[in-house]
């Protein structure tokens, strides 16, 4: 796995956020559930974008013990406008970060 999936994990998860079916909190919900949580399952992202991966999946997943949990907590509707808002960002970076590897590669 590379940072190549995980910008398109993020892509993808942002094509489910901008569909036209259900609610911001439910179509958040099912690019949490979808896409995002698969960011941890291999190293796509490292450093800095991995710190702010960790603090947006605290701050966003609801409580309890298993570490593999996908719900999200309870939420305004400001405070899903600012997940959403926090998730474009780190999905920007992250392909920025993506470009950077690929002008500096070898070859």
């Amino acid at each position: 796995m590379t940072t190549a999936d995980g910008v398109g994990l993020f892509r993808d998860a942002l094509v489910t956020i901008g569909a036209d079916d259900g609610t911001p909190l439910e179509r958040l919900q099912r690019a949490w559930t979808d896409h995002v949580q698969h960011v941890w399952e291999a190293p796509h992202i490292t450093g800095e974008l991995a710190d702010r991966f960790r603090a947006l999946w605290e701050r966003y997943t609801g409580p309890g013990d298993d570490p593999h949990r996908t719900n999200l907590r309870e939420m305004s509707n400001d405070e899903v406008r600012a997940g959403v808002t926090e998730l474009i960002e780190l999905a920007l970076d992250v392909a920025a970060a993506r470009a950077v590897e690929v002008h500096d590669a070898p070859g």
